[in-house]
């Protein structure tokens, strides 16, 4: 097996993209299409800071993806926030540590990109080993409230200084149960 390669998403990633993020959350939740569709809104939702969005690459082809966006702490505007979702591999290129290392160059992204907070709704077996804590453990929620919500600090000592609501974007409403 060849080196995999994380890289940033380039314009004729896009429908490989799409198929890989159909497949893999329609084979692991009855999903897909609202997933892919998510990741194309918010490349294009305005206002926004430019997302960060990568591929993991081996012998050419698109094997996994990660994607993520702004989103926004009402009470405290100032502080950059952004959600990683989604996350996905081919069923047949996982527990590989493609995943893990398309998250450890995304994370490192959002420190560049003076992110102070990072937001996922995931596993919680999986995400724990990046750094992440439940939501419920500070004083933050989000539109979701779901047991799923968990936060990563990427500024030493910020959750214990912000509290109240993470919003999403428009294009991640339709994930949102009423």
């Amino acid at each position: 097996m060849c080196e995999i390669s994380i890289r940033a998403e380039i314009l004729s990633d896009y429908d490989a993209i799409h198929n890989l993020i159909v497949e893999v959350f329609h084979e692991t939740f009855g999903s897909g299409e609202e997933e892919a569709t998510l990741v194309e809104q918010l490349r294009e939702e305005p206002g926004h800071r430019p997302t960060i969005s990568l591929v993991a690459e081996l012998n050419g082809t698109v094997v996994g993806h990660i994607f993520f966006s702004t989103i926004q702490l009402e009470d405290h505007p100032d502080i950059s926030v952004c959600a990683l979702g989604p996350l996905c591999v081919y069923r047949k290129y996982q527990k590989q540590g493609i995943g893990s290392k398309m998250v450890q160059r995304g994370i490192k992204k959002c420190v560049d990109q003076g992110y102070k907070i990072v937001v996922v709704q995931g596993s919680l077996q999986y995400y724990p080993r990046f750094g992440f804590i439940p939501i419920d453990r500070t004083h933050l929620h989000t539109i979701f409230r779901s047991s799923h919500d968990m936060v990563l600090q990427l500024e030493n000592d910020i959750l214990g200084n912000v509290k109240g609501l993470i919003d999403y974007p428009r294009p991640w409403q339709v994930f949102k149960e009423d």
